[in-house]
């Protein structure tokens, strides 16, 4: 059976299927199509794949099957689909070069989100206590507080909190803006 007949389930989709119809450059991120095997609609060495607007995530359809692009990143590198959660390192969702993508594990992801938006003093864990006339630093990890103190000034709080970050394991670009 040639590759233009193939269904391929999409757990079954291999490195090698992959290889066939895209070309990855890891230092940009991009897919290119090199082969109309999958669809004759394709045009040869153009992008694959769309930006879901919605989400900022770019997906790519094979075979009836839409992936992240992360995923077949993964694939493409390394002969299998992530473990766990593939995370943009820098939070720049649509960023798939290799060098900035990790596969890593729920928790781990968590530990490098960017700041919520909304936040009063502008510092994600950061708030402040007008019963007390304190700034308070907290720390969430699996829904539950595991550090959670009071400071006279916000930029102590900050600080505080920054430190006992790094020490729990977050990542250096958790709570960042971008």
């Amino acid at each position: 059976m040639s590759i233009t007949q193939m269904i391929v389930n999409k757990r079954d989709l291999t490195q090698a299927i992959l290889k066939q119809v895209l070309s990855y450059d890891p230092s940009n991120g991009y897919f290119l199509w090199v082969s109309k095997h999958h669809s004759k609609r394709i045009v040869l060495n153009t992008r694959a794949g769309s930006l879901d607007k919605s989400s900022g995530y770019r997906r790519i359809t094979l075979y009836g099957h839409t992936y992240p692009e992360t995923h077949l990143a993964c694939l493409y590198m390394t002969g299998e689909f992530p473990k766990g959660q593939m995370d943009h390192e820098d939070h720049v969702r649509d960023n798939n070069t290799w060098s900035n993508l990790k596969d890593v594990t729920f928790i781990q992801n968590m530990r490098n989100r960017t700041a919520l938006q909304g936040t009063i003093t502008g510092h994600q864990g950061i708030w402040y206590n007008p019963k007390t006339n304190r700034y308070i630093a907290r720390i969430r990890m699996n829904g539950k507080s595991v550090y959670q103190k009071k400071f006279t000034t916000a930029n102590q709080a900050i600080e505080a909190r920054e430190a006992k970050l790094k020490e729990l394991g977050f990542h250096d670009n958790h709570g960042s803006e971008h």
